[in-house]
């Protein structure tokens, strides 16, 4: 599934050439265009087309593309489409990020439990047998069914950043990257580690969330 946002970086932007020589109206077709590219996966290469998508007469969509055509390449498996070779660098990074996060998750909690973990048909990791009664009473912040989850509990000291918190805030804050958001998730560990001012939480991913609305 795609991302609703995707990094956008105003200094490399207007630094383009094409971009600099586009005018307004080319400039505001040129941007809705990416819009489209990113949800869709690419866009149609007829022009007619393309001046429905953008709200332009064919004849001025003609001229406007003219300046907007060198900024598409053709799709390499379908000819009738085009992508954005930028957000096509940005869509593998947003995956990366992703299966990173992923990994990061199956060590940690192989790491937490001394467990092997095995993949199940959904391709997500799973613990071969459940962990011992104790620990998994003393690690009950990130579960919302633990009976002693009323009373709350610290951060355990082997937390890592689930994939689920890392997509959650980079939908939040489309403004950041995979490293900020990295960055975001070792300040917020460091700070819940080390604090002796309520320590313990009934629902560490809604004080996630709260952390990542709150981080200027």
């Amino acid at each position: 599934m795609t991302s609703p946002a995707f990094q956008f970086y105003p200094a490399e932007f207007l630094a383009d050439e094409n971009v600099v020589l586009m005018s307004n109206q080319e400039l505001g077709c040129y941007v809705k265009l990416m819009c489209y590219c990113w949800r869709e996966g690419s866009i149609p290469s007829d022009v007619q087309k393309i001046a429905r998508l953008c709200g332009e007469d064919g004849l001025a969509m003609a001229e406007l593309w003219t300046a907007i055509r060198p900024c598409f390449d053709s799709a390499i498996n379908d000819t009738t489409r085009l992508v954005h070779p930028r957000l096509e660098k940005e869509r593998i990074k947003q995956l990366e990020f992703k299966k990173e996060r992923s990994e990061s998750g199956r060590k940690g909690a192989k790491s937490r439990w001394n467990l092997d973990l095995f993949e199940n048909n959904e391709g997500v990791a799973e613990p071969m047998a459940k962990p011992i009664a104790e620990p998994m009473a003393n690690d009950s912040s990130l579960s919302s069914t633990s009976s002693s989850n009323k009373r709350g509990c610290r951060l355990p000291e082997t937390w890592v950043l689930p994939d689920e918190w890392g997509n959650w805030a980079l939908d939040e804050r489309p403004e950041w990257d995979n490293q900020q958001v990295l960055k975001v998730a070792a300040t917020f560990k460091d700070h819940w580690l080390s604090t002796t001012k309520n320590p313990t939480k009934r629902s560490w991913f809604a004080t996630w969330r709260n952390w990542v609305r709150n981080t200027k």
